[in-house]
């Protein structure tokens, strides 16, 4: 088989893995619980009865979307291959003729596809029941954005999804690392408010960098160059570091003889 001819094979798994997910998750609580109702409850919190400005409105409803695209991210996607080992599917997973990792970023792709998604619907809905006056100008640039904010996503999700497998503890990680994450981010609170030696692990994170582009973006400021090429250079190394770890955890498994990893 030639290389396009396998990578366009791979291209097709990746999207009925996408698919796949998509589906699986319909009848799933996670998609309404964190992509409708806990947006539509910090917004109401954070909006209500309150006199915003246009500058206000928006950069507060951009941080709760990607705070709870985050949310999304690691209670939903993070979680996708421990439930494959819980349904005993990660064998058949493994030693599939197709990369497994291929099918992992396909499932990513397909869980934050139906988060973001939701998260955007409500938001706007939300935003317009609420009468706050957010502006988005350059719609079309922040709509690349927003997009280029949902792949850096994938490659987090890949990423949490490859570590959580490694133990046993990873519903007590995700509860520790929610908030953390959402404070060091800037997400919920400006930087501009902690004191400058707690701003730098905000570097590290990618919804941050989202937020600012979009959020600069919708006001009609410029974006730079820098702050966009943080953004997918975020993506790509949390996607190369999740292909790795679950290369490890494979490895792992097959020497101890197991799949399951423990």
């Amino acid at each position: 088989m030639s290389a396009a001819a396998r990578a366009l094979r791979y291209l097709e798994v990746g999207l009925a893995a996408a698919r796949l997910q998509i589906a699986g998750m319909r009848g799933s609580p996670f998609p309404i619980l964190l992509g409708v109702v806990q947006p539509a409850a910090y917004l109401v919190i954070t909006m209500y009865g309150r006199a915003l400005t246009p500058e206000a409105a928006t950069t507060d409803m951009l941080g709760i979307a990607m705070m709870s695209l985050w949310g999304s991210t690691i209670w939903s996607a993070g979680g996708i291959l421990r439930r494959e080992r819980a349904q005993g599917t990660m064998p058949q997973l493994v030693r599939s003729w197709c990369d497994a990792r291929v099918v992992l970023f396909g499932k990513c792709l397909g869980a934050v596809a139906v988060s973001g998604t939701a998260i955007s619907v409500t938001t706007t809905v939300m935003m317009l029941a609420l009468g706050a006056p957010v502006h988005i100008n350059r719609p079309l640039l922040f709509a690349a954005l927003m997009v280029l904010a949902a792949l850096s996503t994938v490659g987090l999700a890949m990423l949490l999804g490859s570590l959580f497998i490694l133990t046993r503890a990873a519903v007590r990680i995700s509860e520790a690392l929610m908030y953390p994450v959402v404070l060091a981010g800037g997400l919920l609170i400006p930087l501009t408010l902690m004191p400058s030696w707690l701003r730098w692990p905000s570097w590290f994170i990618s919804l941050h960098w989202a937020q600012v582009l979009t959020s600069e973006c919708a006001l009609g400021n410029s974006v730079r160059p820098g702050q966009v090429a943080a953004l997918v250079a975020l993506g790509v190394l949390y996607a190369t570091a999740g292909v790795v770890v679950f290369g490890r955890a494979v490895d792992l498994g097959r020497r101890r003889g197991t799949l399951e990893f423990f």
